[in-house]
């Protein structure tokens, strides 16, 4: 199934977009009044305006990024569960990559940019990715435990301290 077929994906694509515009003209707003910059609306409808193209092409390159990977589990008969945050990792960290690259080469023009922008935004999306999973592995974990599981492995056990060379 395609990226733009699949309905959760689109989802996904249209309130990231939304939300990163929305962000974006929050900030524009916030510089436009400590910068006392005139008139304020102009200055956040157009970080709004930049935020929500940079977040839609992000977005969407990840998204399909995400539809080929997860293709490929289902060739190699893996479960998404399996590969979920390594190809999340991937496809976010290539997005930021992509994204950044376009980004520098349209405003500066220059490989040179090119490269600097691809790493940075490479890097800001693959820390962003990588903290996002650490947060939702640890909310899945005080999940468990408020259900009354256990997250260790309590079961196995305990070597027996006769055995120890200390001993």
């Amino acid at each position: 199934m395609s990226t733009f077929g699949d309905p959760a994906a689109r989802r996904r694509v249209l309130w990231g977009t939304l939300g990163l515009g929305g962000l974006g003209a929050a900030i524009g707003l916030n510089i436009a009044i400590l910068k006392n910059l005139q008139p304020i609306a102009r200055h956040t409808l157009t970080m709004s305006a930049n935020w929500t193209i940079y977040g839609l092409f992000f977005l969407t390159t990840r998204e399909m990024l995400l539809a080929e990977q997860y293709g490929k589990n289902r060739d190699l008969r893996l479960q998404v569960s399996q590969t979920r945050d390594a190809d999340k990792m991937f496809s976010s960290t290539m997005a930021g990559m992509l994204t950044g690259g376009m980004l520098a080469l349209v405003v500066r023009r220059t490989r040179r940019a090119a490269v600097s922008g691809a790493l940075f935004f490479g890097a800001i999306s693959a820390v962003g990715q990588l903290t996002y999973t650490a947060l939702n592995h640890r909310r899945q974990q005080w999940i468990i435990r408020k259900m009354g599981y256990s997250t260790t492995a309590e079961t196995e056990p305990k070597p027996d301290e006769s055995m120890s060379l200390a001993a």
